[in-house]
């Protein structure tokens, strides 16, 4: 029997206009987004008529992500899709948790946008991700061992693992990383996310978290630290901001449990790729769209 899992987009998946088609069509869509609307005033129109810069901003980005991530979950609820997993790609664990019952709408946005607040302010400029591409984790892992300030965080799929830390030192990086056979590019995000330097937002967004009403999620949710299924929400949540994201294990054992069918919920496409790089035995297929999700609708109905 098919096992189908929600996987939500992160950030460095938005784009100017997402989920506009989607809000004039699908009405549970626009219900939600109505509703984040109230919770976060200016929302709609960020997703919808934001720019480039102003949505490449944390603290615009992550609710922005968080409101699209969650809308378009429950209209794949609502028609008839019954996921037996969630996994989200950082700040998509809060959309993952919200559908599995952890939070309720409000709750979940107010957690994201003080996570996205302590992570804007907890950024230095002169800090930021790398992605390098074509070598194998452990070359790269101890690659960086070598550089002053790096640290690697997001084990996104075979040979593409990506390095925080600070600016001065990817020049380095990227010269050891050349020599080695492999590539390195920089990313456009302002910050070294899930690495020691979000130390303090970590412990921050822990303080905050310690009076919020988080239940252990009804369906298992994989968390980024551990790929497992989630326990100790609100620790695990703390701990998310500054440990690494293992996406590859993750998928790994979703496969090993069962799940047969991803789904990508959420802006761009950018989870599938990585997902058909880690397994090609599953059947991947995403909705951040009107057409993409009457794609995903079908297929679902065809398994």
């Amino acid at each position: 029997m098919d096992k189908i899992a929600f996987v939500f987009a992160g950030q460095g998946s938005q784009y100017p206009g997402m989920g506009f088609d989607l809000y004039e069509t699908n009405a549970t869509v626009r219900h939600v987004m109505d509703q984040f609307e109230l919770i976060r005033p200016g929302t709609r129109r960020q997703c919808f008529e934001g720019t480039k810069q102003e949505l490449s901003q944390t603290i615009n980005t992550q609710p922005c992500i968080h409101a699209l991530n969650v809308s378009i979950a429950l209209a794949l609820l609502d028609a008839g899709i019954k996921p037996s997993a969630f996994a989200g790609f950082s700040i998509g664990e809060f959309a993952a948790l919200q559908v599995a019952g952890s939070m309720n709408l409000e709750d979940s946005m107010e957690a994201v946008m003080r996570r996205a607040e302590l992570m804007q302010t907890s950024t230095e400029e002169e800090t930021g991700l790398a992605a390098v591409l074509k070598l194998e984790d452990h070359i790269v892992e101890d690659i960086v061992k070598s550089c002053l300030d790096l640290y690697p965080v997001n084990y996104n799929a075979p040979g593409q693992l990506v390095v925080a830390g600070r600016k001065s030192s990817f020049d380095d990086l990227n010269t050891k990383v050349r020599a080695a056979g492999g590539k390195m590019m920089m990313l456009p995000v302002s910050g070294a996310f899930h690495s020691p330097f979000m130390d303090k937002a970590a412990e921050s967004f822990g303080e905050y978290l310690i009076s919020k009403e988080i239940r252990d999620p009804s369906i298992p949710v994989y968390a980024n630290i551990s790929a497992q299924p989630y326990s100790n929400t609100k620790q695990t949540l703390q701990k998310q901001m500054n440990a690494p994201v293992r996406w590859k294990e993750t998928i790994e054992r979703m496969v090993a449990s069962g799940i047969t069918h991803i789904i990508e919920v959420g802006p761009g496409t950018a989870l599938s790729s990585m997902i058909r790089r880690i397994s090609s035995s599953i059947v991947v297929s995403n909705v951040d769209s009107t057409a993409s999700l009457e794609k995903t609708l079908q297929g679902v109905a065809l398994v």
